[in-house]
């Protein structure tokens, strides 16, 4: 049995067309070497949460971890698209967008397709997408990862006391970097 920081649960690993071994609900290869020292994985980083508690969270885990140049935040959709759309046009990249899925305004499904269809317009490197949720993964849910690849989950509601949800993002950040 392995664990799956993305699921936040204890799986039978699989292995992938490379012999690297993944999680069977979500994907997500599964890292056994020691971790590195701390080293920024991602420069730019979105964040869009409406609890404000765990926007910080997550926004002061990534910057005292070294896990993120810069991080920005937003509570909703709506905020989230103006904070990207204003990145693009000063020609910034963005490396990573860390959406929770049910937001007021505007969701984070909703969200990420606008994200996505706002690259394709400005031809912009895609940044990866981790969709926060405290829901399992679902079909619904694998199907909006496929049509906004490269994207990712984080079942937030599992396994989620502070130091535990940062290292578990941790994981996921190290893996997507792979």
């Amino acid at each position: 049995m392995a664990y799956c920081p993305a699921c936040a649960e204890s799986i039978a690993p699989v292995a992938d067309a490379g012999g690297r071994a993944g999680c069977p609900k979500c994907g997500l290869v599964l890292i056994d070497e020691p971790e590195a020292a701390a080293s920024v994985l991602f420069g730019t980083v979105l964040i869009a949460e409406d609890t404000r508690l765990i926007r910080e969270l997550l926004k002061d885990g990534l910057v005292s971890e070294g896990l993120a140049g810069r991080v920005y935040t937003a509570e909703n959709g709506s905020e989230l698209i103006e904070l990207y759309a204003d990145q693009l046009y000063h020609d910034r990249s963005v490396e990573l967008v860390v959406i929770d899925l049910e937001m007021p305004i505007l969701g984070g499904g909703n969200a990420a397709i606008a994200l996505r269809a706002m690259e394709r317009g400005v031809t912009a490197k895609p940044a990866t997408i981790v969709f926060f949720t405290a829901h399992p993964l679902g079909d619904a849910l694998r199907g909006l990862m496929h049509h906004c690849r490269p994207a990712h989950y984080l079942n937030k509601g599992a396994d989620a006391s502070a130091p535990r949800l940062i290292k578990r993002l941790r994981e996921v950040m190290r893996a997507l970097k792979m």
